[in-house]
C-alpha cells in the first residue's frame, strides 16, 4: 500500500497546459505558480496545504477506494475560500434518495470506526455539479467533494481491490505465524547425553556417608561436576570437531543393554529449508493481493529480487504507472477542477501528478529523470 501511495502521488501534484505540436502529438507544458495569472491558484494552494491535503486523500482512495475533501466556501459563498480533507474512516455515506438513487449528503464524526456508536454527527451536503454554473452555488455554506471508483453492485461503498483477494493475504499472515511459531517453540539443544541410573551410586555409595542427607548432596555434586566437563568439551567454537568418551558396563542379565554414558546429535531444525519457500509463497501472497510487482514493493524473494535486472525492474515501474495510476489519479484531482470552474481560474490550467521516468544509466548516470523537469540532473548525457 505505501508504494501504491507514493507511485500515485509521484512527485508531487502541479499545474500545466496542454499544447499540440505540429505533428499532433500533445504536450504537457509546465506552468510557474508565481506567475502573476496563477496568484489566486497559489494562494488556495497554500491555504489548503495541498500537498498534505493531497497525499492524505490519496491514501484514503488507495486503501478505501473513496475519499473526501471538504469545499469551504467565501462570505459571499460564490467562491471556494480553501479545501479540506476529511479521513474516509470519519465519513459515513447517507442514504439513497428513493426516486433518484443519489446520495445527497455524508455524515461526519471523530467516533466512527470506534466501539460505541457515536454520540455527535455532523451532516455535510455533498457538491451537485449542476449548481456549480450558479451564482451562489453554496447558499447553505461549506460542502463536500466525495469522489470514489465506480463499483457495479455496491452504491454505497465500493470494494477496495486488496479485499477482492482478502484469501491471498490470509496465507501471508498463516505463513509468517507458522515460520515464527516454529522458531518460538524451537528448544535449541544439540545433544542429549543418557547415563545409567546407577551410575553415580556407584561413584558415591551409600555405605561411605552417615546421613542421608549428605549422600544426596555428594551425588548432586558429582552430576554437576561432570557435566560442567561436558559442556565445556562440547560447547565453543574451539571444541568443534571433539568427542566424547566414556567407558559402560553390561549386565549380565540384560548383554544387550549397555550401561554407560551415550550422546545422541539432535539436529536444529531453526533452518528448515521448507521455510524458504513458504516465505516466497507469503511475498508472492502479498503482491498479488495488491496487484503489485514484486520488484516495487519491497518484497524480496529467498533467491534474490523478484524482478531481476535493472531493464526489468524499469519496464516493470512504467507498465505499472501507464497501467494502473491512470484511474486513481483522475479521481483523486477531480474536486480541483470544480474548484477551477466556480473559482473562474484561467481555462488553459490543468493539473496532474509529476512522474519520476527510470532511465537506463546510458541515457542519465543517476538512472531516472522527473517528467517536466528542465534540468532532471546534472549527468544527464
Amino acid at each position: 500500500m505505501n508504494f501504491k501511495i507514493k507511485a500515485h502521488y509521484g512527485k508531487g501534484i502541479y499545474i500545466f497546459k496542454n499544447e499540440v505540436t505540429g505533428d499532433g502529438k500533445e504536450n504537457k507544458v509546465p506552468l510557474s505558480l508565481n506567475d502573476e495569472a496563477y496568484k489566486p491558484i497559489k494562494d488556495f494552494f497554500i491555504l489548503s496545504d495541498i500537498e498534505n491535503l493531497q497525499q492524505g486523500i490519496i491514501s484514503d482512495f488507495e486503501w478505501w477506494n473513496w475519499c473526501v475533501v471538504e469545499l469551504i466556501p467565501n462570505a459571499a459563498n460564490n467562491q471556494i475560500l480553501y479545501a479540506n480533507r476529511i479521513p474516509t474512516i470519519n465519513a459515513r455515506m447517507g442514504l439513497q434518495d428513493k426516486q433518484s438513487g443519489k446520495i445527497k449528503e455524508i455524515y461526519v464524526s471523530g467516533e466512527f470506526g470506534g466501539k460505541k456508536e457515536p454520540v455527535k454527527t455532523d451532516s455535510i451536503p455533498i457538491i451537485d455539479r449542476r449548481k456549480i454554473f450558479l451564482d451562489k452555488p453554496f447558499a447553505g455554506g461549506k460542502t463536500v467533494h466525495v469522489a470514489k471508483q465506480s463499483s457495479i453492485d455496491r452504491q454505497y461503498y465500493p470494494l477496495p481491490a486488496w479485499q477482492s483477494n482478502n484469501k491471498f493475504l490470509n496465507l501471508s499472515l498463516e505463513i509468517s505465524t507458522w515460520i515464527l511459531s516454529n522458531i518460538n517453540n524451537s528448544i535449541n539443544i544439540k545433544y542429549h547425553i543418557t547415563y545409567p541410573s546407577s551410575y553415580f551410586e556407584k561413584i558415591c555409595p551409600r555405605a561411605n556417608y552417615n546421613l542421608e542427607e549428605d549422600w544426596i548432596a555428594a551425588i548432586k555434586a558429582e552430576k554437576a561436576s561432570l557435566f560442567a566437563a561436558i559442556d565445556e568439551v562440547l560447547s565453543g567454537s574451539a571444541n568443534v570437531g571433539k568427542y566424547f568418551h566414556s567407558a559402560f558396563d553390561v549386565d549380565p542379565r540384560y548383554p544387550d543393554r549397555k550401561l554407560g554414558f551415550e550422546i545422541k546429535v539432535i539436529d536444529i531444525q531453526t533452518n528448515h529449508e521448507a521455510y524458504l519457500p513458504a516465505f516466497d509463497t507469503s511475498a508472492a501472497a502479498i503482491a498479488n493481493a495488491h496487484n503489485a510487482p514484486l520488484d516495487l514493493v519491497g518484497l524480496s524473494l529467498s533467491k534474490g529480487f523478484g524482478g531481476g535486472s535493472g531493464s526489468n525492474i524499469r519496464e516493470s515501474f512504467n507498465f505499472y504507472m501507464q497501467l494502473h495510476t491512470e484511474v486513481p489519479r483522475q479521481t483523486t484531482l477531480e474536486w480541483l477542477y470544480l474548484v477551477k470552474k466556480i473559482n473562474g481560474w484561467p481555462e488553459e490550467v490543468e493539473f496532474g501528478y509529476r512522474n519520476i521516468v527510470f532511465q537506463s544509466v546510458n541515457e542519465n548516470k543517476s538512472g531516472y529523470a522527473v517528467e517536466n523537469e528542465s534540468t532532471p540532473t546534472t549527468d544527464q548525457k
